[in-house]
């Protein structure tokens, strides 16, 4: 192996790790939380958004505080379209962070949310280093041939 090559699969092994640390400092982290140590609860719906990705307003208390919830519907729930105001919602909260909650069954959302962040984490850095290594030669490789034909003098 070249050092050529060890140096981009370092650079890329660093790109995936900035780039996973932050799409997973998103939400990841309290998905996980509430995914392995979550408590059921109930909410209210408290609004309805249907201009911003289906997602559902929701309020709840626990050991006497309220809190405000804006996700979107998953089972247990109904789905967004038999949704109402006012109605009773199963959510599931982090014990330790209260103020962080998902509406439904917090596994398959954390599930999601991890796929996500390992293709994102994975994905976006290949596409980086390709055009890094490939992209870039091409470009100026169409710029000088485009040049000559344009000017055949040079």
């Amino acid at each position: 192996m070249t050092f050529e090559k060890i140096g981009i699969a370092i650079v890329w092994i660093i790109i995936v790790a900035v780039v996973v640390t932050l799409l997973g400092s998103q939400h990841w982290i309290s998905y996980y939380r509430i995914a392995y140590n979550g408590v059921v609860a109930k909410a209210t719906v408290v609004q309805l958004q249907p201009e911003n990705h289906n997602l559902v307003a929701y309020k709840y208390e626990i050991s006497g505080h309220n809190f405000q919830g804006l996700f979107g519907s998953s089972p247990p729930n109904p789905p967004f379209s038999q949704l109402k105001i006012g109605q009773e919602v199963v959510i599931y909260y982090d014990p330790q962070h209260p103020e962080n909650s998902l509406l439904g069954y917090p596994k398959p959302i954390f599930k999601d949310e991890t796929l996500g962040v390992v293709i994102g984490g994975v994905i976006f850095p290949t596409l980086i280093l390709l055009l890094m290594q490939y992209g870039r030669r091409d470009l100026f490789q169409f710029r000088r041939s485009d040049k000559t034909k344009r000017n055949p003098t040079n």
